[in-house]
């Protein structure tokens, strides 16, 4: 979340998935058509760190790398993360 506020001060928007639904009780596979479908139209994507153990960050980082945008992420891995 820090990050996110961080990004917002410098007034870049940001979309934070995990918390847009947090409380919603539908089918996640449906969220996550709609968080990709979302990201078809943002610049770049920060991967927080743990991401690879979520599923719909895996697939979201899968769509960032697909359509070749920046991705940033919070630690720094020993290699190129898939």
């Amino acid at each position: 979340m820090n990050k996110a506020k961080e990004l917002w001060d410098k007034d870049t928007a940001v979309v934070c998935p995990h918390l847009n639904s947090a409380y919603f009780e539908h089918d996640p596979q449906i969220f996550l058509e709609g968080y990709l479908e979302i990201m078809t139209r943002c610049d770049s994507v920060y991967m927080m760190k743990g991401f690879e153990s979520s599923a719909g960050s895996v697939a979201e980082l899968a769509l960032a790398k697909e359509l070749g945008m920046d991705v940033e992420y919070e630690e720094i891995y020993p290699s190129p993360v898939s």
